[in-house]
């Protein structure tokens, strides 16, 4: 059911969700532009902190989402200096895999063009 979620909330947003049973399968999909991994720590080691160090090199440029349940206890603060970029709950509520999903897609868009501020004035005392 969740994966089946991920798989439609990224085809809704304009992409598309892949699965890989191991990290040598995701470094092996480098070909294609890959940007976010959701893992969940337990299917790899079961310490976040090895199972980032592996996904990391494995899809170099993708950001990292931590997938845990709610009752393990974590610091985010450790888990963001470690490099992880977002993390999700289990079970997987829609509105915040949209909502992640909307983060890892404005952070891989191109930033707009600068251009110049235009300063406009406005004198409440005349009327």
């Amino acid at each position: 059911m969740e994966r089946q979620s991920v798989e439609r909330l990224a085809w809704d947003m304009g992409g598309l969700s892949d699965t890989r049973k191991s990290l040598s399968e995701l470094a092996g999909f480098r070909e294609r532009k890959v940007i976010c991994v959701l893992f969940d720590p337990n299917d790899l080691d079961g310490d976040w902190q090895i199972a980032l160090k592996w996904v990391l090199p494995a899809a170099p440029g993708a950001l990292p989402i931590i997938c845990l349940r709610f009752s393990a206890a974590i610091r985010w603060s450790e888990m963001a200096g470690a490099g992880a970029y977002h993390m999700l709950h289990y079970p997987f509520a829609l509105n915040e895999i949209r909502t992640g999903f909307g983060f890892v897609l404005g952070s891989a868009a191109p930033a707009p063009p600068v251009r110049p501020a235009e300063v406009v004035g406005c004198d409440p005392g005349s009327r």
